[in-house]
């Protein structure tokens, strides 16, 4: 389970930027959080990226893509350092 993304001098992340699946002292919806049964943390179900064009929404999805690949593929001798 992803429970937070630090991008940092990925494509237009610069400076570190923190995609965090752990949910606020919101009490509205908490009876939808997932709970993890060994220590009881919760984590938010869904998560949402909004905002203005040009604001790195396309850019947080590629390094989802890209860290699903990086955990996925096979490693290989020509790929490492």
């Amino acid at each position: 389970m992803l429970v937070q993304l630090t991008l940092k001098n990925f494509k237009i992340f610069k400076e570190e930027t923190l995609l965090d699946c752990i949910p606020g002292p919101i009490n509205e919806h908490k009876a939808s959080l997932i709970k993890d049964p060994l220590d009881g943390e919760q984590f938010l179900p869904v998560i949402s990226i909004y905002g203005p064009n040009s604001s790195g929404k396309s850019t947080v999805l590629q390094g989802l893509t890209y860290l699903s690949a990086l955990i996925t593929s096979p490693a290989s001798p020509s790929s490492m350092p």
